[in-house]
C-alpha cells in the first residue's frame, strides 16, 4: 500500500510540475509500474444526439496514430465502451476472444493493433455526454486483468483522470500567456489534439466545416510549423504557434471582421482601447470629440466590436497575430 500511496503522490506531483503534453505519457509509464499494460490512450469524446462517438482530444501510448483511422472506419459497435458507459467510474474488462464472431471488423482490428485484453474507465465526474476515457490494453490473450487488478485500476485510474483535470487547469494558469481574445490548443507534432478549449472546436469548423478531431487540418499544422513563420491566417480565424517539448502550443483567434482601418482610424483606435476618453482622443489628435465618436463609430463596425474591451482584443490579434 505504501508504494501504491507513493504512486499517487507522484501522480500529483507531476500534474503540477508538468506541461500538459509531457505530463500524459509520464502518468502512463509510472501507472504501468503498478499495473502491467502493453498500450493504452487517455481520450476525451462526446456523444452526438445519435450517439455517435466525437474525439476531441487524443493521447497514444506505445500505438500508433494510424489506429486512430481504423478505429474510425470500425461499423461494428463497441461493447466494452457501451459496458463503460454504464459503469462510470468503475474499470470494466473484456477479452476480444469474446467480442461477437459477426464482428469481423473488430476482430480484424484487434488482431492488428496486438489487443487481446482492455481495460476502460469513464469518469463520473463528466456530463452524461461527454466522455473522459482511460484504456489499458494487453497484447498476450493469456494475460486476462485479475479481479485484484480490476481493483487496483479502480483505485488508481479516477486518480490519474483527477491529475489531469488539475494539470488541465494549471496549463491554462501557466503554460502559455495568451493574448486577449485568444483561445488555446495542444497538439503533438503530427497535429493529434491534446487539449483544447471548449470554443476552439466552433472556431476550427467554421474555417474547415468538414473537420473531424482529433487531428488538426493538415494544412493548418503544415503552416504553423513551416520555418521562420509559426502562424495561420485564414478566411475566420488567425493563430499562432511555439514548438516546446516535443508538442505545439497553439493560440487561436477569431480574425477581426470587417474592411482594414485607415491609418488615422487605427491611431484612434489604439488611443480608445488605453481607455482615454473622447476629449483626450480629441486633444492629441487636433480634432473634434465629435470627429473622434464618429471614427470610434466607423472602427466599431468594420471591426464588429462593441466595447472597448472587445477593441483591445481585436487590435492584440492585428498586431501579433496577423502578419
Amino acid at each position: 500500500m505504501r508504494e501504491l500511496n507513493h504512486l499517487i503522490l507522484n501522480l500529483y506531483g507531476s500534474a503540477q510540475e508538468c506541461t500538459t503534453g509531457e505530463f500524459q505519457g509520464q502518468a502512463l509509464d509510472m501507472l504501468r509500474q503498478a499495473l502491467s499494460f502493453d498500450s493504452a490512450a487517455i481520450i476525451a469524446a462526446s456523444f452526438s444526439p445519435d450517439m455517435a462517438i466525437s474525439l476531441h482530444s487524443l493521447h497514444m501510448y506505445q500505438q500508433p496514430i494510424e489506429k486512430l483511422a481504423d478505429r474510425k472506419a470500425l461499423v461494428s459497435p463497441d461493447t466494452i465502451l457501451a459496458d463503460a458507459c454504464r459503469s462510470r467510474g468503475r474499470c470494466v474488462t473484456m477479452a476480444s476472444a469474446e467480442i461477437d464472431r459477426r464482428y469481423l471488423d473488430l476482430h480484424a482490428y484487434c488482431r492488428k493493433y496486438a489487443i487481446a485484453h482492455s481495460m476502460v474507465l469513464i469518469s463520473p465526474a463528466t456530463h452524461h455526454a461527454n466522455l473522459d476515457l482511460i484504456a489499458l490494453w494487453r497484447a498476450g490473450p493469456e494475460r486476462a486483468y485479475s479481479a485484484t487488478e480490476i481493483e487496483l485500476g479502480n483505485l488508481l485510474l479516477p486518480h490519474l483522470t483527477q491529475a489531469q483535470a488539475i494539470n488541465s487547469r494549471l496549463f491554462l494558469a501557466t503554460d502559455t500567456q495568451p493574448s486577449p481574445g485568444s483561445v488555446r490548443l495542444l497538439a503533438s507534432l503530427n497535429g493529434c489534439l491534446q487539449y483544447m478549449e471548449p470554443i476552439a472546436a466552433d472556431m476550427l469548423q467554421r474555417e474547415w466545416p468538414e473537420w473531424d478531431p482529433p487531428m488538426l487540418p493538415a494544412d493548418f499544422v503544415a503552416q504553423l510549423r513551416r520555418p521562420g513563420l509559426g502562424r495561420y491566417t485564414g478566411k475566420t480565424l488567425v493563430a499562432q504557434v511555439t514548438e516546446l517539448g516535443g508538442y505545439l502550443y497553439i493560440q487561436l483567434a477569431q480574425r477581426p471582421a470587417g474592411r482594414s482601418l485607415t491609418g488615422v482610424e487605427s491611431a484612434v483606435a489604439r488611443l480608445a482601447a488605453t481607455g482615454l476618453s473622447y476629449k483626450d482622443i480629441a486633444r492629441q489628435q487636433g480634432v473634434s470629440p465629435a470627429t473622434v465618436r464618429n471614427q470610434l463609430h466607423s472602427v466599431y463596425a468594420k471591426l464588429d466590436v462593441g466595447n472597448k474591451t472587445a477593441l483591445a482584443a481585436a487590435l492584440t490579434v492585428l498586431t501579433e497575430m496577423l502578419p
